[in-house]
């Protein structure tokens, strides 16, 4: 009976001994790092530390991570108010309107005719779009089409006063003002 619980406190202090180290080594009380994979890279980690000026570090290269969006983007909403294919798009504008959620890389736009949404990518001053998809109401005359393909060309963009600029790969813009 003495030799068991001799056993049983040994077995104890070593559990505690383990425990405390872990916390030591890997700092479970603060949780600073959180590691997602809710639609990020595997490599990408989120650092929670106000301290630190990132928001996102790639483990595989530690330099910060070129998924995180310029979060100017997200402070707004966008309304359309200008395209080169204007004879296209004449007084719809007003209905297309788009929002980026920078810290999802996501945004959720509206057209003269449903709603969409998909995802985004900014590096430096080049955006894409993609996973681009919408509800399915049918509109007689809708332009969403056009305008769709029109983000799924986007090449660049630019953020001047209140207006956000997309330049598509072929040449042509999409003007946005902010809502």
């Amino acid at each position: 009976m003495k030799t068991l619980k001799i056993i049983l406190i040994s077995l104890a202090v070593i559990f505690i001994i383990i425990a405390v180290a872990g916390i030591i080594k890997f700092n479970f009380i603060n949780d600073d790092v959180i590691i997602s994979s809710e639609s990020r890279p595997d490599s990408i980690v989120e650092i929670n530390n106000p301290e630190l000026d990132l928001t996102q570090i790639d483990i595989s290269t530690n330099k910060p991570s070129v998924l995180q969006a310029d979060s100017s983007l997200s402070l707004s909403s966008w309304k359309l108010v200008e395209t080169s294919d204007q004879a296209k798009f004449d007084s719809k504008e007003s209905a297309f309107v788009i929002s980026f959620d920078a810290s999802k890389n996501s945004f959720s736009t509206t057209t003269d005719c449903n709603n969409g949404f998909g995802s985004f990518k900014v590096e430096g001053n080049n955006i894409s779009f993609g996973d681009i998809a919408s509800t399915m109401m049918y509109c007689e005359g809708s332009f969403e089409g056009t305008y769709f393909e029109m983000l799924s060309n986007t090449s660049t963009y630019t953020l001047q006063d209140d207006k956000l600029t997309l330049k598509l790969s072929d040449g042509r813009t999409m003007v946005f003002k902010k809502n």
